[in-house]
């Protein structure tokens, strides 16, 4: 992608934010994500990138962790 001026432009600027992407097999059993108490965001996709549940802030802990 370029702008008006010819200079590439990337679609996600998004430097500092680690994407995950992970493709999990349920055969075995549920999945457990350990995910850390403190101001995060994050979610869980299906394969056709339905939500299934938030992480963080965004999730039903409110950040405070699951523990």
């Amino acid at each position: 992608m370029r702008d008006a001026a010819g200079e590439a432009r990337h679609r996600h600027r998004a430097l500092t934010t680690p994407y995950i992407v992970n493709f999990t097999s349920l055969a075995d059993g549920p999945v457990l994500i350990d995910y850390p108490a403190g101001p995060t965001a994050g979610g869980v996709l299906d394969f056709w990138q339905r939500p299934v549940v938030d992480l963080g802030q965004t999730g039903p802990d409110q950040g405070n962790g699951a523990g």
